[in-house]
């Protein structure tokens, strides 16, 4: 059987079952009504329609296209990005900051946050934590 080699010892591959259903993918956030650009896709791992199902904590990752703007909004979930690639300004209680790739984003349950996107796409990981069953509101 195959092995892998893990600090110069070998070893058997970890087995992992695969899920049970497909990673949970959309595009969009439903912000039609909003006139400015909003490109965005994610895919989420963890979570109540997800492949590794939960109703206390979500995990995932979203793309958000260069020059898109993402609403003011709040949820009861606690939210936490951790950006992997592009920049953005991000938006909380009334501050602004621009963040770049290795930052971390923490918003707490239902406090209102947006974010804008520069010149480049940004790639995020994140994780809601909490309430993850309602959704968003737009404010």
């Amino acid at each position: 059987s195959p092995m892998i080699v893990i600090m110069g010892k070998s070893m058997p591959p970890p087995m992992i079952s695969p899920p049970s259903t497909a990673v949970m993918c959309g595009h969009g956030y439903g912000m039609s009504r909003k006139r400015e650009k909003n490109e965005m896709a994610w895919a989420e791992l963890v979570g109540p329609l997800a492949p590794w199902r939960s109703d206390r904590v979500c995990l995932g990752l979203t793309l958000i296209g260069a020059g898109s703007y993402y609403p003011d909004h709040r949820h009861p979930a606690l939210e936490l990005y951790a950006v992997v690639a592009g920049e953005a300004e991000w938006s909380r209680s009334g501050e602004t900051s621009l963040r770049p790739p290795g930052s971390r984003i923490l918003h707490r349950g239902n406090e209102v946050h947006a974010m804008r996107t520069g010149e480049e796409p940004l790639l995020a990981i994140y994780s809601w934590s909490g309430d993850v069953v309602s959704p968003s509101v737009y404010v």
